[in-house]
């Protein structure tokens, strides 16, 4: 036998005399007040965070279009979250690098600088800069992903003195978002 909320739920949703608003989520059926708009100036930082979040709904819609990135962000959804919900969080949430070794790096070509990047749902690429203590770029480049987790490498090309040295490590994640960290040697 079906239950009045069932019925409802199954047959009537959105706002009723401009005074109830039904709404379903997740089989459950809940009766609210009709939401009010509000009419409230925003400062400039309160804007930048509406459109931040107004930008991450689109994307959001736009990536679970897309079969293989659906698949993805499905895998990813747990505890009762959607793969919306995970695409948006993904977007407002930059990767994170948790560490730049640098232990078996001595400034000498053919060595290498490793890197271990996190995020929500994947880093995509991660690239090093390394830059003299003069303030001038020795090179740079994009990281080959390790095997063991999220752990990515750089193969240095160049030899140079280590005194001052800094090495800049960026990761990006499927939204673009980009995290940065330096080590100065």
């Amino acid at each position: 036998m079906t239950s009045i909320s069932e019925k409802l739920r199954q047959t009537y949703s959105g706002i009723f005399g401009h005074q109830v608003l039904l709404r379903s989520r997740r089989k459950n059926t809940v009766l609210t007040i009709e939401p009010v708009k509000n009419s409230k100036t925003y400062t400039e930082g309160q804007e930048r965070v509406k459109d931040r979040f107004r930008n991450g709904a689109s994307w959001a819609k736009k990536i679970l279009q897309n079969p293989d990135l659906y698949e993805l962000y499905l895998a990813k959804a747990r505890d009762g979250k959607t793969p919306y919900q995970v695409a948006l969080t993904d977007y407002l949430r930059p990767p994170k690098i948790l560490m730049i070794d640098t232990a078996n790096y001595t400034g000498a070509a053919g060595e290498e600088v490793i890197v271990s990047a996190v995020d929500d749902v994947m880093v995509m690429q991660v690239e090093v800069a390394i830059t003299g203590a003069n303030g001038v770029q020795v090179e740079k480049g994009v990281c080959t992903r390790s095997q063991f987790g999220n752990f990515w490498t750089y193969v240095a090309t160049v030899g140079v003195e280590t005194t001052g040295l800094t090495i800049t490590a960026w990761a990006t994640d499927i939204p673009g978002n980009k995290a940065e960290a330096h080590v100065t040697m």
